[in-house]
């Protein structure tokens, strides 16, 4: 952690917040050398930027210096940080990072890409989807100006007039028709106390659309508009706070298990989540994973359990959420699956950040590529020393969507031990083109290494070249990395590891190691409470050593 000082305070200015006299700066090479002794004012300091991320005020330093026993006031006021909101805040900070917790740039959190945009100016402004235009509008069509007065039996609204273009792709309509319906007027979700105009067939508020069910999120229906208030589509505005939102998750689960003392462990296998109110309508209506059907089956869900009806709006209120059985903490978050949105990709960051065990390549490097490498990774030249433990640490998320989308495959609608049919598909098959679902979760003949279809033809790309009993990896899921004595040692072992270095500022040194074996045996002997080994290491001579 950098200690550097802030641009905008110089040395003198800094020091003499800090109490130091022009004479104390004049002697600073004896100041920074090594010693015993303990600068109070400088240990307050250091203490307070670890611990709650930000220098002691003008008064807290008085009062230490007024303090009449030094030793037993600096005590005291370093025992008092750890249980300020600005430690839990500092807390969640810290593992947002070492998650790489940001869904910045993750364009596609919406399902079915639901944006709404806008179009004209002023009176005649109105919303549309961008993605609907150019299904049954084509892409120079909006809605018209003109407001929506006739509707089918059924509350859809009828057209009110048709445009001969070979760029419409929507068969309902005839292809190569696009068609101009009117606008109705809406209260959105994000400001129910206006109306908007907004385009009548992306304003369709009912359940059924002309073919599937509007929930569901098969393939878009143009009989399927936004929902109630438009709940199913968003601005831009929306996609960053909705972002925002779930990104921020492994960090509260994190916060949560420090804050109330419990086993470090469990931030990887607790059901609880937290939610504010654009994630919680998010979940609620956007996700699209709640109810995807393939053959008429639920195939993909989240699992999420009772979301709670926040004000969209409410960015600061987190309420806990209890998840289903298949959870496993912060690993199954949507901002963790999506920000690693491969399998190979969430093991990896796993091993690297919570067992400080990273793949790296041999210091010798890839050896040079074969003339037919093996479509199995674990017996490639060069990557089996990696894949061999990589690939199946990667199958305990192999019941999870992948690709920047969130969902678990039901237990009951997907076999993961029978091929489906259905996807024994591609070129060379009786079913020459494979469904979206197939190729992406499935061995098809289009996906992969002949060989490998041979093998693997209608099982999912997961369990491709599992070794014997591998495979119940899937079902356990990733809760199951941390479930045996020897791995929760690693887990603890490396959280000492990287907290102590954060501390220290510096990797830890050969010599060291003892030491730091210390630590995590005081971790594991105190039920891994991550407050208590913080608070350890900052009472610790070789942290109090820093200068």
């Amino acid at each position: 952690m950098s200690r550097s000082l802030p641009r905008a305070l110089g040395p003198l200015a800094f020091a003499l917040v800090l109490g130091f006299t022009g004479a104390a700066l004049a002697q600073s090479p004896t100041e920074c050398g090594p010693s015993d002794a303990i600068d109070h004012l400088r240990l307050y300091r250091q203490a307070s930027l670890d611990v709650r991320n930000r220098i002691p005020t003008f008064d807290e330093i008085e009062a230490l210096r007024a303090a009449p026993d030094r030793d037993v006031a600096l005590e005291q006021a370093i025992a008092a940080m750890f249980e300020s909101e600005e430690y839990f805040a500092q807390v969640r900070r810290t593992f947002q990072v070492q998650l790489w917790s940001t869904l910045d740039g993750v364009d596609n959190i919406v399902a079915g890409q639901n944006r709404l945009t806008t179009t004209g100016a002023g009176a005649a402004r109105r919303y549309f989807q961008g993605n609907a235009r150019r299904r049954y509008r084509g892409d120079l069509y909006t809605c018209l100006n003109q407001l929506q007065t006739e509707f089918d039996a059924n509350g859809h609204p009828i057209p009110i007039q048709q445009v001969a273009d070979p760029d419409c792709r929507d068969v309902g309509f005839g292809r190569g028709t696009c068609v101009q319906e009117g606008y109705v007027m809406v209260r959105p979700f994000w400001d129910p106390s206006t109306e908007i105009k907004v385009c009548a067939f992306d304003a369709q508020d009912m359940a059924m659309g002309f073919t599937y069910a509007c929930d569901t999120y098969e393939p878009v229906d143009r009989g399927c508009g936004c929902g109630p208030n438009l709940r199913r589509c968003m601005r831009e505005l929306d996609t960053d706070l909705i972002r925002e939102g779930v990104a921020e998750e492994p960090g509260r689960i994190f916060e949560d298990i420090v804050r109330s003392r419990r086993p470090y462990i469990d931030a990887f296998t607790t059901r609880d989540t937290f939610v504010n109110g654009p994630a919680s309508h998010y979940y609620r209506h956007m996700s699209g994973a709640r109810a995807m059907t393939i053959g008429g089956a639920i195939v993909y869900d989240h699992d999420l359990g009772a979301m709670p009806e926040l004000d969209y709006a409410d960015e600061d209120t987190w309420v806990r959420v209890e998840r289903g059985e298949s959870h496993a903490g912060v690993l199954t978050t949507m901002g963790y699956l999506s920000r690693f949105a491969s399998n190979r990709a969430r093991a990896n960051r796993f091993y690297t950040a919570f067992y400080c065990d990273p793949f790296v390549p041999s210091e010798d490097g890839l050896p040079a590529e074969e003339a037919n490498p093996h479509p199995d990774l674990r017996q490639r030249n060069g990557c089996q020393d990696c894949h061999n433990v990589l690939e199946p640490a990667a199958a305990h998320w192999g019941r999870w969507r992948t690709g920047g989308t969130y969902g678990f495959f039901d237990l009951e609608s997907v076999s993961f031990e029978e091929p489906r049919l259905d996807c024994q598909c591609g070129p060379g098959t009786s079913r020459a083109n494979c469904s979206a679902f197939c190729q992406t979760y499935f061995v098809t003949a289009s996906n992969s290494h002949e060989d490998t279809y041979a093998t693997y033809g209608g099982l999912p790309l997961a369990t491709a070249y599992l070794l014997s009993g591998e495979g119940a990896a899937l079902d356990a899921g990733p809760a199951a990395l941390v479930d045996s004595p020897a791995e929760q040692a690693q887990v603890a072992a490396c959280a000492a590891r990287t907290l102590a270095q954060t501390l220290l500022g510096r990797e830890i040194q050969p010599a060291e190691l003892p030491w730091l074996e210390d630590q995590t045996e005081f971790f594991l002997s105190h039920g891994m409470d991550y407050t208590a080994l913080m608070s350890r290491m900052v009472s610790d001579p070789k942290y109090r050593a820093i200068r």
